[in-house]
């Protein structure tokens, strides 16, 4: 989990934190991006391709998940929301997780955690038990964590107070305990806290440190069908040749339309290549969806 305060500034600092932790899901807050920022100029190989924002504009905010190339990913309906909260689903076993990043700025009205809970209560509803993730900068300073209170005498009591009753009606735990400037603003909720088997801090690419969090999620491996590849060393080009030439005149002379051509000189190139090559079947390993 990392607050970027501009990605697209520190583009060489995400490449050496992905080179060193080598993270297979980063939630990332404050991107500042805009549309006119493709994934691929952003983000590093291996981790571009399943990469879900939601943009506010390069002043400010912005959020995302970046999941590792080889995972399965899905579209979390709910994405469509009213605060700064993108939602992605990887696939596990035994069911899939669903994962939240999420950005308040300061000074957010109530009205920002109303919309919130909204989002949260509709995943949940729609995620048929699966276990969720909400990670991010929720910019409430003023909790006590060990025992699950608000300060007394602070600003913003009754912001703090909403979120509190959200985590407790959706059954959530937030683990992320590790005090930067004294205070905790990136919040790690959960309602499975016992896939989590260890957390720890880094220096962050900005005033906020890294929270680095090690999951007890179980992988799914992917098994894909073989495919066919010619061995063009036996073939036997010439009579190839010779089959492509009467291809080529049958073709020509048939009074048929230009898509029954094409059809019938893909099957003609498809039955030769089958009939005058060897065929041998390339499996690839199977690979981590997480």
């Amino acid at each position: 989990m990392i607050n970027c305060q501009s990605v697209r500034n520190k583009r060489s600092e995400v490449n050496e934190c992905v080179e060193c932790i080598k993270p297979d899901i980063i939630i990332g807050c404050e991107s500042w991006l805009d549309n006119e920022h493709q994934t691929a100029e952003i983000f590093p190989n291996g981790n571009n391709k399943n990469v879900f924002r939601k943009d506010r504009n390069t002043n400010g905010g912005g959020v995302f998940i970046a999941i590792h190339d080889k995972f399965t990913t899905f579209t979390v309906n709910n994405s469509e929301n009213d605060c700064e909260l993108q939602w992605a689903e990887i696939q596990t076993k035994p069911k899939s997780v669903i994962i939240g990043s999420y950005y308040r700025p300061p000074n957010a009205s109530i009205e920002a955690l109303h919309n919130l809970k909204t989002s949260v209560s509709k995943v949940i509803e729609n995620s048929k038990d699966k276990p969720i993730i909400l990670a991010g900068d929720f910019n409430h300073p003023y909790f006590d964590w060990e025992n699950n209170t608000v300060k007394i005498g602070k600003a913003q009591a009754k912001h703090h107070q909403e979120l509190l009753e959200l985590i407790e009606e959706f059954g959530m735990e937030q683990l992320q305990l590790n005090q930067v400037m004294k205070i905790i603003l990136d919040l790690f909720l959960t309602n499975h806290p016992s896939l989590v088997k260890s957390r720890n801090t880094l220096p962050g690419i900005s005033d906020h440190n890294m929270i680095l969090l090690d999951t007890d999620l179980k992988p799914q491996y992917y098994k894909p069908k073989p495919r066919e590849m010619y061995i063009y060393k036996n073939t036997k080009w010439n009579e190839i040749k010779a089959d492509i030439v009467k291809l080529d005149a049958d073709i020509i002379n048939s009074n048929t339309s230009v898509e029954d051509k094409w059809t019938n000189l893909k099957k003609g190139l498809d039955t030769t290549l089958n009939l005058k090559s060897q065929i041998r079947d390339i499996v690839y390993l199977g690979y981590l969806t997480m």
